[in-house]
């Protein structure tokens, strides 16, 4: 098998030969024959396809102790060194996925985001949430998330939310 070499790649160009189709040119070099030829690949699409929805099954609402609590027992018995939340706009939130069964898989790929639950609190944020339970002292990090458009959309959800009488 010949040894090649990349001696020069060019940057990705429209080819009027492949119906505008944008290529990637590299000239590459084999060791066996001194030959050089030109290597044109299309390039890879990428596509966006946003979530089109977001199902929540279950939404929790906590005062800041238990909320920061419940994260810190959670971290212990998942022996993970530093818990951290999310947080936007006034809100420290935990999202719980289902299981990534078929099912779930299959919606997530037609759009559908299902959340198995939401567990939130409202407080301002700060870089770390410090607890304390028994004699030991943890903290907690809040990760601001407001980059990420279903989270935003998820918060503003939840700050006008009310239980209904029946769940």
């Amino acid at each position: 098998m010949p040894i090649l070499k990349v001696i020069q790649e060019q940057d990705w160009r429209t080819s009027s030969s492949s119906g505008g189709r944008k290529k990637w040119t590299s000239l590459i070099e084999s060791a066996t024959n001194n030959s050089v030829r030109r290597v044109e690949e299309d390039l890879v699409k990428i596509s966006y396809l946003p979530y089109q929805e977001v199902v929540v099954r279950e939404i929790i609402e906590q005062n800041n102790e238990m909320f920061f609590e419940d994260v810190i027992r959670q971290s212990l018995t998942q022996t993970q060194v530093e818990p951290s939340v999310n947080w936007v706009d006034g809100i420290a939130f935990l999202v719980v996925p289902f299981p990534a069964t078929e099912d779930i898989v299959r919606e997530n790929l037609n759009g559908k985001v299902h959340f198995s639950s939401v567990i939130f609190t409202k407080i301002d944020y700060r870089g770390q949430y410090p607890i304390k339970l028994g004699a030991q002292s943890f903290s907690v990090r809040m990760r601001k998330a407001d980059n990420n458009r279903i989270f935003v959309r998820l918060i503003d959800f939840l700050k006008t939310f009310k239980h209904s009488p029946d769940s």
